[in-house]
């Protein structure tokens, strides 16, 4: 099924002669230019479905089973807009993301605050120092991120030790990453914890082409390292982490020095912007961590499931009977002479 003539193209240049005079004949493996000539033929399938089969054999070459990922988003609560993450899916296109996350729409679910409700006085033209600049060790929610990998601290586990399997969200508009306990059958649901019994350390998910999409979200480069400080919020029993990706410092590792044989050193970097400000304003620091200052109720829902991303293709496979008469077709095709 990985053949380009089932959609209608031809590709030149899979083989060619080696050695002219013993005619060897040798695969193409980026020795020779090859050209691809579209739409020459009349397609068998469609190219959307091609295109996803081919992303459905590059999973199974990562030994990655099961069908196309569908797209869901969050269509309301706290998580309005943001996108369940398969972190195995072969895709290192953004615009999927972008287009689950429109999907649905954001403006409803924007929360307005009166100025008065937080101080009397009009705290217009103060900051909210950031915390980079004032704690040397950071005791909090905190994700490192790299083109290939996420790790969350420690952190983070002890506060989902009880969560046997936790949602990987993102929101790629606002910048913001999520993580949210969940059950196993939540859409792409994540194995957090295997066993109370055993101890807590890091977690680390694999991810490279999730991170590659991100990096190309986030314009990052991808020899640094990134780090971004969360927000933990409870609501009763129930509790997320909201990372804002805006936030995050870059960090570069240094070659290893004489007194720490084997130990990695990271030299953090902070944003050019950070330069000319102790923080954000008061009241666009209040608007970005919103959801800390949601009520419990309507407006949170921070359990709320996602749900197909309306307007978005969906790949539905075929049944027995339409395959069977599509095949019948290509024989009456074929038989006719109109074969292509």
């Amino acid at each position: 099924m990985a053949n380009e003539r089932y959609c209608g193209d031809v590709l030149t240049w899979k083989t060619f002669t080696s050695d002219l005079f013993e005619h060897r004949r040798k695969k193409n493996r980026q020795d020779m230019d090859q050209y691809c000539y579209k739409g020459q033929h009349e397609a068998i399938i469609p190219r959307e479905k091609f295109e996803m089969v081919q992303a459905l054999l590059q999973n199974r070459k990562h030994h990655i089973r099961g069908a196309f990922p569908c797209l869901h988003v969050i269509d309301g609560g706290v998580f309005r807009g943001f996108v369940p993450i398969n972190h195995h899916w072969i895709n290192e296109d953004p615009r999927l993301y972008y287009d689950s996350s429109n999907s649905v729409d954001q403006k409803a679910g924007k929360m307005r605050f009166a100025k008065s409700s937080f101080s009397a006085f009009d705290l217009k033209g103060y900051q909210v120092v950031r915390n980079q600049f004032t704690q040397a060790r950071y005791e909090g929610p905190a994700v490192t991120i790299s083109n290939n990998r996420i790790t969350f601290n420690l952190f983070c586990m002890r506060k989902f030790a009880d969560a046997g399997y936790a949602q990987l969200l993102l929101h790629p508009s606002e910048r913001k990453l999520a993580i949210r306990p969940c059950q196993e059958s939540a859409m792409h649901s994540i194995p957090w914890r295997s066993g109370a019994a055993k101890s807590l350390y890091a977690k680390t998910l694999c991810c490279r082409h999730f991170g590659a999409a991100l990096f190309r979200i986030m314009e990052w480069d991808p020899d640094f390292l990134y780090r971004v400080r969360g927000t933990w919020i409870q609501r009763g029993e129930e509790q997320i982490i909201i990372y804002n990706l805006e936030h995050a410092v870059s960090a570069v590792l240094l070659p290893q020095m004489r007194e720490a044989p084997g130990r990695e050193t990271r030299a953090e970097c902070f944003p050019e912007p950070w330069e000319d400000s102790f923080g954000e304003e008061f009241y666009d620091h209040i608007m970005g961590n919103e959801a800390f200052y949601m009520a419990r109720g309507t407006a949170w829902q921070a359990g709320r499931p996602s749900v197909l991303a309306p307007g978005i293709g969906q790949y539905v496979p075929q049944t027995g009977g339409e395959f069977q008469k599509m095949m019948e077709t290509l024989r009456r095709k074929a038989a006719s002479g109109d074969g292509g």
